[in-house]
């Protein structure tokens, strides 16, 4: 979400876990498509993509995110994509909320 200027913002998180789901093809197995081109900038996400370093820079808010990217996954990524460069000494190990390798 965008940062926000004033106000507030208020958030309902509902968790829920399906062991028949999870057994499923649909899970184990989704019907991914190769993306069709770069991701419009509005969109980009420092906890999902892959590419987020090559649009945005990183800040102290999101640094510890970098290389953590998990989308596009491996062979569905755009013609032409760039992953970016991991952080300087490596990706650091998992912090609760950053987002899974890629």
């Amino acid at each position: 979400a965008d940062d926000i200027k004033s106000g507030e913002r208020l958030n309902l998180i509902i968790w829920n876990h399906s062991s028949a789901y999870r057994n499923s093809a649909e899970y184990t197995d989704p019907p991914y498509h190769k993306e069709e081109g770069q991701p419009d900038a509005v969109c980009l996400s420092y906890t999902h993509d892959r590419d987020y370093g090559i649009f945005k820079e990183y800040n102290t808010k999101s640094d510890k995110f970098q290389g953590r990217g998990w989308c596009p996954r491996r062979g569905f990524e755009y013609e032409g994509f760039e992953a970016e460069t991991p952080p300087e000494g490596g990706i650091p190990p998992d912090l609760s909320g950053c987002g899974r390798a890629g």
